[in-house]
């Protein structure tokens, strides 16, 4: 499937097994704009695991954005569920210097149409609703569930807001679900082994269709600190762990990705996978890595 760049930030050698790595908000490497077909065709291809926001629009649909106002992610004004999508087809992206790009915005249909013409099997899309329930009315569950369902099998839907995940994908055959608690207030306040069980207890019962958990990776090394496997405790449950954003920007992140690499976490999301499968290599390398292997 090419040489080893078109393979560069796919996946690490864990421990206990192959993490994979996930582009957030399809960044493969430092410095790219946020949510572009370029990235999305490059990742379907390897095969990545990728990650889309999604926010809707006036006309029933969904475009990757993160923010729920246009001014900061493009060059339009306004909310996004205020805007037509003749109009969000005009609009470009911003550069990480917030200069505006040539690029247009990744629009749902877009993503589902790259899915569907050239897609390895191992390419995984996360979208990460960011509408809560009130948000989502029957027109719009409606038109994701039609648009997503051919390609549903390479798709998983997930946010912080289970009664709108379930809503929009509990109607969509193979469409595997996520749920990420990291925000909430059960989350907040871990010290011990028994604030973390019961937050593990809490996750699995809040969210029982969930297939992948999706957790902020210092929450992960707070719980192995305290003496409780988080990540132990969810596969027994018969879930998957992501662990994010770990990104190598602090004097603590390759410790953190050593420890994350000994875990058994499933998945580390990153805004430069590129850079974290570089310092896997290293670590794995390593003369301390070879003693404790």
């Amino acid at each position: 499937m090419g040489d080893a760049a078109d393979r560069a930030g796919i996946e690490i050698a864990g421990q206990l097994g192959p993490i994979k790595l996930k582009w957030h908000k399809l960044r493969r490497t430092a410095g790219d704009m946020d949510f572009t077909m370029v990235r999305l065709r490059e990742g379907l291809a390897a095969g990545a695991s990728m990650e889309i926001d999604l926010r809707r629009h006036a006309d029933h649909g969904f475009v990757c954005l993160h923010d729920g106002v246009l001014e900061h992610e493009t060059d339009g004004a306004g909310t996004i569920h205020s805007t037509r999508l003749a109009d969000l087809r005009r609009l470009h992206l911003r550069r990480p210097d917030r200069s505006i790009s040539d690029v247009p915005l990744l629009l749902l249909e877009d993503l589902v149409a790259a899915v569907a013409q050239n897609a390895a099997p191992s390419a995984v899309v996360q979208f990460d609703l960011k509408e809560a329930l009130a948000d989502l009315d029957e027109a719009t569950i409606a038109a994701f569930v039609k648009l997503v369902a051919p390609v549903a099998h390479q798709l998983v839907l997930s946010g912080d807001y289970w009664d709108a995940v379930t809503a929009l994908g509990a109607r969509v055959p193979g469409l595997r679900l996520g749920y990420d608690p990291s925000d909430l207030s059960e989350a907040q306040g871990l010290h011990t082994v028994d604030d973390f069980a019961r937050f593990t207890r809490f996750t699995i019962g809040a969210a029982p269709e969930a297939t992948m958990i999706y957790l902020e990776y210092r929450l992960v090394l707070s719980s192995l600190a305290a003496g409780f496997n988080i990540i132990g405790a969810l596969h027994g449950a018969g879930r998957m762990v992501d662990a994010w954003t770990l990104d190598l920007t602090s004097p603590e992140a390759h410790e953190a990705l050593a420890t994350l690499m000994a875990s058994g976490v499933d998945q580390i999301s990153s805004n430069d996978c590129n850079a974290i499968e570089a310092a896997a290599n290293q670590l794995a390398a390593s003369p301390r890595s070879r003693a404790n292997a």
